[in-house]
């Protein structure tokens, strides 16, 4: 088809360009064959055969082929004729063979991540449109299965749709029946059987090597035989990881329950250490073992040996658990907990929002378990009042006192708009005030700018935490790459209020993994910043690569942000954030904020100066109202007001206002919550 000009889709852009099918294929299988809703129409198959012209008769596709023919009326079927023998010897080798060999259910059970998606998609199609579930069940029923498959293509297919076509044929009748010219090269004869299992090699080969460092470190067989002392149950070889079920009978659980018991008190030693070690890996890769068996271990009331399978699948819940906790603290590198050691976990920052975050709420958050920036002040004698202040809040914190006792340094950072910052000034403000870090931002002249803050900032206070802004891959390249390089990088997504990158911004769930794969050499932390509301924007900040998370807008609903009373109302009050906010300059044009560098503009919430500039009034008369708007207190904001009100995409998430304390325990709760959930099964 490919040599046709039609692009054909195959199974194996599943394990290629189009990984991320798996799960919409697997929602149509369990449509399908397994109650789980209504079966697919047209509808759902554009959206998984986009940019395709043609479907080849492989897993899963070949089991919907009676759904794809009604689907698509003006498609053409050619029925490929193929000797039941011949195609049996393949189907049993190539398929079937590599479907359920020991190694490769070996490795579908380990890779959750790479290989299961895809082993379960083959694995959930043969059983449900084949009923296949083991190799006998194919030496059984294959034959069958494909006569019948052939007599349902034949039966629900019109006549003039179909060409039932043998390879030996050649190009002729085939691009007579799709009424394409005859290509100028020979009819391609591929090696069916070899291909599949070149393709399916390179699959557990991958997963394979998923696993590699993880086994490389404490071999299998090594810990199975001399750290356990007890072998586990094998057939040909190959360890029974695969659950109960597929278990020998004979068995003795309670042979297995003291070795394991240990091993898991082993991983919750570990796991009470400060940092990953290689122990802890190895631990982590056992556990996953263990998982296959207990998890799956069904127990019933008449089981001998019910109480001893239950305590012990307690034993693994509660190490999981502790594992669980350790890979949310390994996001906190060693760096952040040396440099703010009052901080716990999930990482959350209060971002500096000029004006809006003052020392109240820095402190606030810092007090909480997170770290407060103050926001840049137009007017440095106010900065110089605001850090003053921070200080003497700081003082009367249990959490914080200690830490300036100790270090004498501020536990609340600065920001500085470098654009139009009075560098001389920040650097003696950050020389006599001594916050523990400084956030950077908007320079007029790229990594230059930040380079010369850098240097005489840290000049000024050595030991310093230099956080630096950005919102592109570039941007994030120069800042750790330099020898001024960064100490934290704040990766701020399109999502984000206030002002941004202007013309070539992401959103974070591509921007932050992105970055993130591209500086982790570096060691510099990333912090995602942008549409963060919620434990549930944390964690995925977490997962998709973030040492942890930023929020700005969250923080403006609460009692100790410093803003006006209508501001905050309309923050609480916004919903739909794609369409109750925009990017735009037309605020800051009225409000004479002028010289933002023009990689830059704000989000804000829209209201009546913006559908008034959009139907046409001229920015004279807008700047007139908006001036009347600014003597009209509170009642200046919100749908019939004209004034400013930025604000992030994020705003649908915020509901009421609340202390900043709590809001940063709260959205810490949740993020725990969600991934030891998703970590351990556990989660509603």
């Amino acid at each position: 088809m490919e040599a046709l000009g039609i692009p054909c889709w195959h199974s194996f852009h599943l394990i290629s360009t189009h990984f991320g099918d798996n799960e919409m294929w697997q929602e149509a299988i369990d449509r399908k064959f397994f109650g789980a809703g209504k079966p697919f129409a047209r509808d759902e198959f554009d959206q998984l055969l986009h940019g395709f012209g043609a479907v080849s008769s492989d897993t899963p596709a070949i089991a919907f082929s009676e759904d794809l023919i009604a689907a698509y009326p003006e498609a053409k079927v050619v029925l490929v004729e193929r000797d039941i023998d011949s195609w049996y010897k393949s189907y049993m080798h190539s398929i079937i063979g590599n479907m359920f060999s020991p190694v490769a259910l070996l490795v579908y059970h380990l890779d959750r991540f790479y290989v299961h998606p895809i082993g379960k998609v083959q694995l959930s199609t043969v059983a449900g449109w084949l009923g296949i579930q083991s190799k006998k069940d194919a030496e059984r029923l294959a034959r069958d299965r494909y006569r019948e498959h052939y007599a349902l293509v034949r039966r629900v297919t019109p006549k003039e749709r179909l060409l039932e076509f043998k390879l030996a044929d050649g190009w002729e009748p085939l691009c007579a029946f799709l009424g394409k010219p005859v290509p100028d090269m020979s009819f391609p004869h591929l090696n069916d059987q070899a291909w599949f299992d070149e393709k399916a090699s390179l699959l557990l080969k991958i997963g394979a090597m998923k696993l590699l460092r993880k086994i490389a470190m404490v071999v299998v067989p090594t810990i199975v035989v001399e750290r356990t002392k007890v072998k586990l149950p094998s057939k040909n070889g190959c360890p029974w990881f695969l659950g109960e079920s597929e278990m020998p009978r004979d068995w003795d659980w309670k042979k297995a329950y003291a070795p394991a018991k240990s091993r898991l008190d082993t991983m919750a030693k570990v796991c009470d250490r400060k940092w990953i070690t290689e122990e802890t890996v190895a631990t982590i890769f056992f556990e996953c073992i263990l998982q296959a068996c207990l998890r799956e271990m069904v127990v019933t009331e008449d089981d001998c040996d019910a109480e001893l399978k239950r305590k012990l699948q307690r034993k693994w819940i509660a190490a999981k658990r502790m594992t669980a906790q350790k890979i949310i603290g390994q996001a906190a590198m060693r760096s952040l907990r040396e440099s703010f050691p009052w901080m716990t976990t999930p990482l959350v920052v209060g971002a500096p929002m000029r004006v809006f975050s003052g020392p109240k709420l820095a402190v606030s958050v810092s007090s909480a378990g997170g770290l407060g920036f103050i926001g840049p002040n137009p007017k440095p004698a106010n900065t110089l009042a605001d850090l003053a202040e921070a200080r003497a809040l700081a003082r009367e914190s249990k959490q914080l006192a200690s830490f300036i006792e100790s270090t004498t340094m501020l536990p609340v950072g600065i920001g500085f708009q470098c654009w139009d910052g009075d560098f001389k000034f920040a650097v003696e403000a950050v020389r006599e005030h001594r916050p523990c870090a400084v956030w950077l931002f908007a320079p007029r002249h790229g990594q230059a700018d930040l380079d010369e803050w850098s240097a005489g900032i840290r000049g000024a206070l050595p030991g310093v935490s230099i956080w630096t802004q950005v919102g592109t891959l570039k941007e994030s390249l120069e800042a750790v790459g330099g020898a001024r390089r960064t100490d934290v990088l704040v990766i701020q997504g399109t999502e984000a209020g206030g002002h941004g990158r202007a013309h070539d911004g992401m959103g974070l769930m591509t921007l932050l993994p992105e970055v993130s794969d591209a500086v982790r050499a570096s060691g510099v932390p990333v912090f995602a910043a942008g549409g963060i509301g919620d434990g549930r924007g944390v964690a995925a900040a977490l997962v998709l690569g973030a040492s942890g998370a930023v929020m700005g807008t969250r923080f403006l609903a609460s009692t100790e942000a410093r803003i006006s009373k209508g501001y905050q109302d309309e923050v609480v009050r916004a919903s739909d954030g794609g369409a109750c906010t925009v990017r735009t300059m037309l605020y800051n044009q009225m409000r004479g904020t002028t010289g933002w560098p023009e990689e830059f503009s704000p989000r804000g919430i829209v209201n009546k100066s913006w559908h008034e500039h959009k139907a046409g009034v001229p920015m004279e008369e807008l700047k007139k109202r908006y001036r009347e708007a600014e003597g009209a207190g509170d009642e200046g904001w919100g749908p019939e007001g004209r004034l400013a009100t930025y604000a992030g995409a994020g705003v649908g998430l915020i509901h009421s206002v609340e202390d900043a304390a709590e809001i940063v325990r709260r959205v810490q709760g949740e993020a725990k919550d969600i991934l030891l959930g998703g970590l351990t099964g556990t989660q509603d």
